[in-house]
C-alpha cells in the first residue's frame, strides 16, 4: 500500500499492532458502500439505468489504472473488495483488500512476457467484475469459444479467416434485453486471452477512457442513438452527415450568425474554403440547421461547372418563395407586406422568380399583373438588392448560402458585390464555399473578394482541411459500433490511406467492405477486418490526385526529402535517404512522420527500415517538385 501514489484509491496501513499475541494490521476506516450492497440496491430499482452502472464502472478502472501506473496489480478483483463513494458528484471506487496484490517489475529489462500475464489477469478480473455490473452474476460471458478462430467458415455460414482473433461469442443479455454493441464490445475484448491482443496496448486507462466516451455519449441526447444502435451485418453505419473534428470551424461559424442575428450591420459576409471533400458543405449545413432553430430564414443556391449564367440565384430565391408558400405560414404576413413596400407589383424580378408572385398573391383578394423585366439587368440587380432588404428582420436575420463558388459567372459575382455594399439591407449574411485547389489568386472570385474587403466589408475566413487522427477513429468507432480504443488499430491505417479528407475516408471504409477485408462475424457479433490486407491495399486515384496537391504547400524540408526520396525508386532506405540528403539538419525521424500521416508513403519492410511510395502517381509529383534547372 506505501508504495502506491498517494492519490491511488486504496484502504490504508496505518500501523502494525500487536493483536492478541500476533502482529495486527490497522487500517484508516473508509466511508462508502460496497459493490455487491451497491448492486443490491440497483437490482431493487423498478426499472434498469445504465448511465449509473456506467459512471460506477468507469470509477473501478480509473482506480485500477492508478494501480497500474503505480506498478502495482490488484490481483483481487472482486463486488466485495470495493467500496463506492460519491465525491462532488463523480463516483469513486477503493479497493480494500491489497492481500494479493503484487508488484509489476517496471524496469525495461524486466520480464515482458511475465508482466503481460500479470496484468491481463487484472483485465480479465475487471471484464467479470463489468459483466456483474451490467449483466448479474448469472450472465458471465462464456470464454470457451473466445481466442482464436481456425478455420475459413464456420458453422453459422460466418466469417472466419485462419489465425484472425475473434471475442467471445455469445452474446451479453439483461433482462432480455442485449447490452448496447459499444458496451458489449469493450467487456468481450477484455477477456480475450491472445497474445497479440493484449500487446495492443490494452491497459485500465484505455478502457477508462473508453467508459469515459461512452458515459459522454448516454449524457449527449444527440449522440445516444449512436449507443443504442446495433451495429447491422453487411451495413457498417455510415451517416450521412458526418461530422467530426470540426468544433473550432462551428464556433466560428456560430459567431458569424450570432453578428448576423445580434447586430444591426451592413452585410456581413464569410467564405469556407478546403479541398472538394474536405466537409465544408457538411459544416455549413449544420450550422445553417442551429441557425434556423433560432428562427433564422436561409436561401441557399449550389453553382455547377456548366451552370447556366444567372440560373443559380435565381432558383435558389424561387425555392425559397415555393417553400414560403407551402407553409401558410401567418408569421410571414409582416413580410409579404414588405415585400409589396419594397419592390412593387410591377416588378422585374417575377420573370426569374416565378414563385415570388405566388407568394404575393397568396392572403390578397386582387391578382397581380406582373411586367417581366430582363433578367439581371440593372433594373433586377437594384429589385434583388430591395428584395433581400424586405426578407431579412430582426425577427428573421437571413443568410444566403452559395455553395461551389469557384464555378460563378462574373454576372453573379457583380451581383454579389453589389449585395454586401448596399448599406440599407440588414440582419443579412452572405455565406460562400469554394474549393481552395481551384481558385488562385488571380481567379475571379478572389478579384471581387478582395474589391469587396477593400470597401470596408469585414470578411471571415473559415479554411477546412483534413481532420486528425483521433477524429478519424472517432469516426470509424461511431461507424462500426465499437470502442475507440478497439478501432485504433484501424483507423490509424484508414487515416494513411485517405490523408484525413472525410469523403476519403468514408470511401475508403466502403471499398474494404466491398473487398471482404471489413466484415460482420455473426460468431463475435461485431465488425472484424483484415489489418495485414488493409495495409497493403492500394489508394484510389481521388485520393492520389488530392495527396499530390498537399505537396505544394509542404514546408522546404519536407519537400526536399520528398524530391530526394523520389531519385531513389519505388522504396527506399530511410539510412540510405538521410546519406543522400547529406543535410545535418535534416531531421530523418520527422520527415518520415510527416509524409506517413500525409498518405505520401508507408511502412514496407519494417525490419529492414524500408518505405515505399503508397501510389507511383505520388512518386511521379514528388519528383516533378524538382526544378527543371537541378
Amino acid at each position: 500500500s506505501k508504495f502506491l501514489p498517494p492519490s491511488t484509491r486504496r484502504r490504508r496501513v496505518v500501523e502494525i499492532k500487536d493483536f492478541n499475541g500476533r502482529p495486527g494490521l490497522w487500517f484508516n476506516w473508509e466511508h462508502g458502500l460496497t459493490l455487491k450492497a451497491w448492486l443490491e440496491q440497483e437490482r431493487n430499482r423498478l426499472q434498469y439505468h445504465l448511465l449509473p452502472r456506467s459512471r460506477v464502472s468507469m470509477a473501478v478502472a480509473k482506480t485500477l489504472s492508478d494501480f497500474h501506473d503505480g506498478g502495482v496489480v490488484f490481483n483481487n478483483l472482486s463486488l466485495e473488495n470495493i467500496l463506492l463513494d460519491c465525491n462532488e458528484g463523480i463516483e469513486v471506487a477503493t479497493f480494500i483488500d491489497l492481500s494479493k496484490s503484487g508488484f509489476i517489475d517496471m524496469r525495461p529489462n524486466a520480464d515482458k512476457e511475465y508482466t503481460n500475464i500479470l496484468r491481463r489477469n487484472d483485465l480479465q478480473m475487471l471484464g467479470k467484475l463489468f459483466t456483474n455490473i451490467f449483466c448479474g452474476e448469472n450472465n458471465i460471458i462464456s470464454e470457451g469459444k473466445g481466442g482464436i478462430v481456425q478455420g475459413d467458415e464456420n458453422e453459422d455460414g460466418s466469417r472466419g479467416k485462419r489465425g484472425k482473433v475473434s471475442l467471445p461469442s455469445e452474446s451479453v443479455s439483461i433482462a432480455g434485453e442485449e447490452l448496447p454493441p459499444y458496451m458489449q464490445s469493450l467487456i468481450s475484448s477484455l477477456f480475450v486471452s491472445n497474445d497479440k491482443v493484449c500487446a495492443e496496448c490494452i491497459s485500465p486507462r484505455d478502457v477508462y477512457s473508453d467508459l469515459k466516451t461512452f458515459v459522454e455519449k448516454l449524457n449527449n441526447p444527440n449522440q445516444q442513438y449512436k449507443v443504442y444502435e446495433f451495429p447491422v451485418p453487411n451495413n457498417a453505419q455510415l451517416a450521412s452527415g458526418l461530422f467530426y473534428g470540426r468544433q473550432v470551424h462551428m464556433s466560428m461559424m456560430n459567431h458569424f450568425f450570432n453578428t448576423v442575428v445580434h447586430v444591426k450591420l451592413s452585410p456581413l459576409m464569410a467564405m469556407v474554403s478546403g479541398c472538394p471533400g474536405a466537409g465544408k458543405s457538411t459544416l455549413v449545413h449544420q450550422s445553417l440547421h442551429h441557425f434556423r432553430n433560432r428562427c433564422g430564414l436561409t436561401i441557399e443556391g449550389k453553382f455547377h461547372k456548366f451552370s447556366q449564367q444567372d440560373s443559380v440565384l435565381a432558383y435558389a430565391f424561387d425555392s425559397f418563395f415555393a417553400k414560403l408558400t407551402e407553409s401558410s405560414n401567418s408569421v410571414f404576413d409582416s413580410m409579404r407586406h414588405r415585400i409589396k413596400d419594397s419592390i412593387g407589383l410591377d416588378s422585374a424580378l417575377f420573370e426569374a422568380i416565378p414563385n415570388l408572385l405566388m407568394f404575393l398573391q397568396q392572403g390578397s383578394t386582387k391578382d397581380i399583373t406582373p411586367i417581366f423585366g430582363g433578367i439581371m439587368s440593372n433594373r433586377f440587380e437594384h429589385k434583388l438588392c430591395r428584395l433581400i432588404n424586405a426578407i431579412s428582420s430582426d425577427e428573421h436575420p437571413l443568410i444566403l448560402f452559395l455553395d461551389d463558388l469557384q464555378w460563378a459567372d462574373q454576372t453573379t459575382l457583380d451581383l454579389l458585390w453589389m449585395l454586401m455594399l448596399d448599406p440599407s439591407i440588414t440582419h443579412f449574411g452572405l455565406l460562400g464555399c469554394y474549393r481552395d485547389n481551384e481558385v488562385d489568386d488571380s481567379h475571379p472570385l478572389m478579384d471581387k473578394l478582395r474589391v469587396i474587403q477593400g470597401r470596408g466589408v469585414n470578411l471571415t475566413t473559415i479554411h477546412v482541411g483534413p481532420i486528425e487522427r483521433e477524429s478519424v477513429n472517432d469516426l470509424v468507432s461511431d461507424a462500426l459500433c465499437l470502442p475507440p480504443r478497439l478501432t485504433r488499430p484501424l483507423s490509424s491505417v484508414v487515416y494513411q490511406k485517405a490523408g484525413g479528407v472525410i469523403l476519403f475516408v468514408v470511401r475508403f471504409l466502403k471499398s474494404l467492405k466491398e473487398d471482404g477485408l471489413l466484415y460482420f462475424s455473426m460468431t463475435s457479433r461485431r465488425w472484424m477486418w483484415d489489418l495485414v490486407e488493409i495495409k497493403s491495399k492500394r489508394v484510389s486515384d481521388d485520393v492520389v490526385r488530392h495527396t499530390t496537391l498537399q505537396m505544394n504547400v509542404l514546408p522546404a524540408p519536407i519537400k526536399k526529402g520528398l524530391m530526394s526520396a523520389a531519385c531513389l525508386g519505388p522504396s527506399f532506405d530511410a539510412a540510405v535517404l538521410k546519406l543522400a540528403i547529406d543535410d545535418g539538419d535534416f531531421d530523418i525521424d520527422s520527415f518520415l512522420e510527416t509524409c506517413k500521416d500525409g498518405g505520401f508513403i508507408e511502412e514496407w519492410r519494417r525490419d529492414n527500415d524500408e518505405y515505399r511510395w503508397s501510389h507511383d502517381q505520388i512518386q511521379q509529383a514528388a519528383y516533378d517538385l524538382i526544378p527543371k534547372e537541378q
